[in-house]
């Protein structure tokens, strides 16, 4: 029980940093004791399902710990419904946990499986793709830096590199329980010693060795044929502003003076195309603007670039009037480009679960919005000097979901852009996790992926996963950027 805690211990406090190395060497020791953990356990003390459910709620409380205050802060939860909430939370993330000892005791009856080392990394793969989780996490998410490995999401879900993954940790497990123990992981179950000799030893060292041979270096091809790529590319200097504009801090239209600002200096720069982040120009703008001059507000401030800012807008339709977290891209004439209105929603913050249903919910919630999921879902399409730009606008959490880019991607997007305030997560570590499982969008789309942001992180990263360049969190700053067309 000792390798199941360590394994969540390593993975969740592997989340907290921003060294990619770190990220890769603490999650590759967490695989390693939850498979040990797991494997090294006879029938009569097999506790698979418990094991599993320990190690998902003390993931759950270790790597999310910052939900309660999100709740208090941004939701307007109480201090005890905001902890239940917390706690309701962990248990359901735990089930998928759960889930994955079933399978696992139901894979275990195949001795087929069971020899070829396939049991465990079946159910764990299966369980992590099809289970519903709001926070869409995968145990192979802090492997990007290994950019070899990690181009092969352009082809196949993340769940298929967590299956492969925890086969080559099974094979080292097999070694060293074999080789380093003296004895197999099927006589430590309680099999007989002719059976353990059903384990093909050196058939199973050959598959291991040639399958990480060949995908290594396979990937490492893909990966010089993508830099090669980015070099060769048309490229753009974009800007990204970060105002570092505090929550409680009353949000007018005077809060634009910090973006119109920071823009003169970027265009100072030399940036040919500016984004502000999600919310920074904080009014009900209608959905139908074709031009800022029809506003009293002067958006842009006479800085004649194009710009795409978070903002939010109204439609009237004949029963209510819808309102939606949009984002707008300008021209450098100020005509409006296109708009974009998010589509996933986030819980207790921009809208209230079974509210309608159940309206005194909203006395537990009071700050949580009201907002509707949008329909406008197509690139933007926009002219920055010679070049015509199609952007895949993500709004805060959409950047974590895997389809919404790939389908922008299919629909001829160059860049995506990810338009983020984290401002409700405070000073703790959830920007980092944000940042860390959007990285994924760049190599699965093999696109540039720029992520606006209020307070941070703000950052560039490229098609291999890799952050370019960022902005320090809480502060204010320009971060101005070449970015390859592809």
């Amino acid at each position: 029980m000792v390798k199941i805690f360590i394994s969540a211990f390593l993975l969740a406090i592997a989340s907290y940093y921003t060294n990619p190395v770190l990220n890769l060497i603490e999650a590759s020791l967490a695989s390693l004791f939850l498979v040990w953990g797991i494997k090294n356990t006879k029938p009569d003390k097999d506790k698979t399902i418990l094991k599993l459910l320990l190690w998902g709620i003390t993931f759950s409380v270790l790597a999310f710990y910052w939900i309660p205050d999100t709740l208090k802060f941004f939701g307007g939860f109480s201090t005890s419904l905001a902890y239940l909430l917390f706690a309701l939370y962990c248990l359901l993330s735990s089930l998928q946990f759960v889930l994955c000892g079933i399978l696992y005791r139901i894979f275990n009856k195949s001795f087929f499986l069971k020899k070829t080392l396939l049991v465990f990394p079946l159910a764990w793969a299966i369980t992590e793709h099809f289970f519903p989780r709001f926070f869409p996490w995968s145990f192979i998410s802090l492997h990007i830096t290994w950019s070899s490995f990690a181009v092969w999401s352009q082809y196949v879900p993340l769940a298929v590199l967590s299956f492969i993954f925890f086969w080559w940790i099974e094979v080292l497990v097999l070694i060293l329980n074999k080789f380093v123990l003296g004895q197999s992981v099927l006589t430590i179950q309680g099999y007989k010693t002719y059976l353990t000799k059903e384990i093909n030893y050196p058939r199973i060292l050959f598959i291991a060795a040639s399958s990480f041979l060949l995908l290594i270096s396979v990937g490492h091809v893909q990966k010089e044929l993508i830099l090669k790529e980015i070099q060769e590319a048309d490229k753009i200097n974009v800007a990204l502003i970060q105002g570092n504009i505090s929550a409680t801090k009353e949000r007018d239209e005077l809060l634009l003076a910090t973006y119109q600002r920071l823009t003169t200096q970027a265009l100072q720069l030399g940036a040919e195309l500016v984004f502000w982040p999600e919310s920074a120009v904080n009014l009900w703008l209608p959905e139908n603007l074709k031009q800022v001059d029809e506003l009293q507000i002067d958006i842009q401030a006479s800085n004649n670039i194009p710009l795409v800012f978070g903002g939010m807008t109204i439609r009237e339709i004949p029963t209510r009037i819808l309102k939606f977290n949009t984002v707008i891209a300008l021209k450098s004439n100020g005509e409006v480009a296109g708009m974009y209105h998010k589509k996933i929603l986030m819980p207790f913050g921009e809208y209230l679960p079974f509210e309608k249903t159940f309206p005194q919910l909203r006395d537990f919630s009071p700050q949580t919005g009201e907002l509707d999921s949008g329909d406008l879902d197509e690139p933007i399409i926009i002219k920055v000097g010679k070049h015509e730009i199609s952007l895949a606008p993500l709004i805060c959490y959409e950047d974590l979901i895997p389809n919404l880019s790939q389908a922008m991607q299919k629909r001829g997007a160059n860049i995506l852009v990810n338009f983020t305030n984290d401002v409700w997560y405070g000073d703790s570590f959830a920007p980092i996790q944000h940042n860390l499982l959007a990285m994924w969008r760049a190599v699965e789309t093999r696109r540039f992926l720029l992520r606006s942001t209020n307070t941070g992180w703000t950052t560039v990263i490229n098609p291999l996963g890799q952050v370019v360049k960022s902005l320090p969190t809480f502060e204010e700053g320009i971060l101005i950027a070449e970015v390859a067309v592809l």
